[in-house]
């Protein structure tokens, strides 16, 4: 089948005689589709091509199931990927607890090309760990050096995080606003005065969005070199140290506490969300916002999922999300799905996936009673 590409405004389209077979905007096409699979414009381009001649009808006549099954087998064949093989969770791992629940279910053998660790988990909460196949155990944080924000090393890190500030300046606002609304859902309206805590603040950005609405807030971030570039980007202080040690030292409880793209960086996640409970006030909000093991990204790429990452250390779903709330004592109040890197192929399917919970991060809301 022949294919024709054509950038118009701030669209990207791909079509064919039978009408448009793919469209996405121009921003989430480099910097979600291109940057997160690490692909130039030529290979994004054949890998979408693969998708669309694998699919067993006319692309707009596929229906949902029929646009899943096309992704699956077009993105093997434009990657070369195959299959885990056996699945089945070796006896070694059978005493291992994750959440006070005993592993049963390996979700994934081998992570994009490093083969020495595995996602493994109990089935009952859909969670995950990564632990090194080797030594059987969990593995831990890595350094957050300058080199995880800005050295620019394939599947590790952020590439080059300064390079994309424009595009997260507005995500950092996407964020704010969505977290505004959904705290009026709660009947916790912010506003001036509201304070925030951004755990895991990085450069800044979501502080900054936050400002513009009139909040105040404090960041906490372990590294050093993420803290020193919202110093010098924005005039933002950030308190270098784990969560704990800001907790020993803080002075006020919040209104909101945000945990943005991090939570899955603990080695501990209900350590730290108990941590996050004793920061907030009663009725204050905890915010995570977090990778989803059961997304169709997972399904589609399997090992090469790009959210799965060996700094990534555990794998959320909305069961395992709420059932660590829960533990760390926060009562969950809004969880949804977001669908992003797929949303070119999919178009009105999106609203399915994110009924069935399957987009590719979570975005929850917990209170603390």
């Amino acid at each position: 089948m022949r294919y024709t590409w054509e950038v118009e405004a701030d669209l990207i389209r791909c079509r064919s005689d039978q009408g448009v077979l793919f469209s996405d905007t121009q921003v989430h096409w480099s910097e979600g589709v291109q940057r997160l699979l690490d692909l130039d414009e030529a290979r994004a381009r054949r890998w979408v091509e693969s998708v669309l001649g694998a699919a067993s009808a006319s692309f707009p006549e596929c229906d949902a199931l029929e646009r899943i099954a096309a992704l699956r087998h077009g993105t093997r064949a434009a990657f070369g990927l195959v299959e885990d093989g056996d699945m089945r969770l070796p006896e070694r791992y059978v005493p291992f607890l994750i959440l006070g629940r005993k592993v049963d279910r390996r979700w994934v053998l081998g992570v994009g090309d490093e083969p020495g660790v595995e996602v493994i988990g109990p089935a009952d909460i859909e969670h995950g760990v990564l632990v090194d196949r080797a030594t059987r155990q969990a593995c831990r944080p890595p350094t957050y050096s300058e080199a995880y924000f800005e050295g620019g090393a394939a599947g590790y890190g952020y590439g080059t995080y300064s390079a994309q500030a424009g595009w997260r300046m507005e995500k950092a606002r996407r964020y704010a606003s969505r977290l505004s609304a959904v705290a009026r859902f709660l009947e916790r309206p912010t506003g001036p005065g509201t304070r925030l805590l951004d755990v895991g603040a990085g450069y800044g950005f979501f502080r900054v969005a936050a400002s513009e609405l009139g909040w105040s807030h404090d960041g906490q971030d372990v590294s050093e070199f993420a803290a020193r570039a919202g110093q010098s980007l924005f005039g933002l202080r950030t308190f270098v140290g784990s969560l704990h040690e800001f907790a020993a030292q803080a002075a006020e409880r919040y209104d909101i506490v945000t945990l943005f793209d991090s939570l899955e960086h603990s080695d501990d996640p209900q350590s730290l969300l108990s941590a996050v409970a004793g920061l907030l006030r009663p009725g204050g909000l905890a915010v995570v916002r977090t990778p989803n093991i059961r997304a169709l990204e997972f399904e589609v790429f399997g090992r090469y999922y790009h959210s799965l990452k060996l700094e990534h250390l555990h794998y959320f779903s909305p069961a395992s999300l709420c059932h660590v709330f829960e533990r760390a004592g926060l009562l969950p109040k809004f969880l949804t799905t977001e669908s992003h890197l797929l949303a070119g192929f999919l178009g009105s399917h999106l609203s399915s996936l994110r009924q069935q919970l399957r987009g590719s991060d979570l975005f929850a809301v917990a209170s603390k009673p």
